[in-house]
């Protein structure tokens, strides 16, 4: 027996149970398949996570790659990185690698608000030291990107901007 008439016999055997539901698992896993060929083929790709997002800009920095570092910004962001002179830009490249001594980057925690979101990150040095870098990101289609200014984000004042129960949280000083 020919594998197309296993498959056709296969497929018949499946008809009878349920007709839709053979369909919905065949287009599920042929658009499945389309997907990975389509990923392989570099077709597509995967939209990273915030504190991915933050690490692979970082890297990008240490790296000395600004190309790449604009690739991770928001619209707005990319408008006032075009505007950076040469010495500008190698400057915020330095203060964004620490001056290429940075040896390790971890991502910590994400506060996710939709189409914003802030998150944290641990910059080891080659001097063994660490900093802590907040970095605030918007959503763009379905990639999140980071937004301008690049390094200097607070993590209170990123919470208190996108978060809308921050005030009740906050002790109150109002003595009434």
């Amino acid at each position: 027996m020919t594998l197309l008439k296993r498959i056709w016999n296969g497929v018949r055997w499946f008809a009878p149970i349920q007709r839709w539901t053979t369909a919905v698992t065949i287009a599920f896993f042929g658009g499945t398949l389309l997907w990975f060929v389509a990923l392989g083929l570099g077709l597509t790709n995967v939209a990273l996570a915030p504190g991915e997002v933050v690490v692979a800009m970082y890297q990008a920095a240490q790296d000395g790659q600004p190309e790449e570092v604009r690739n991770y910004l928001s619209t707005d962001a990319k408008k006032q990185f075009d505007l950076l002179t040469a010495e500008e830009e190698a400057a915020l490249m330095d203060m964004l690698s620490r001056g290429s001594t940075t040896i390790a980057l971890q991502a910590l925690g994400v506060r996710n608000y939709g189409k914003n979101a802030v998150t944290g990150l641990i910059q080891d040095m080659s001097n063994g030291q660490s900093d802590l870098r907040i970095e605030v990101l918007k959503r763009e289609g379905r990639y999140w990107r980071v937004e301008w200014p690049v390094g200097v984000a607070d993590w209170f004042e990123s919470v208190r901007r996108f978060d809308p129960y921050f005030e009740l949280f906050t002790p109150s000083t109002d003595p009434n």
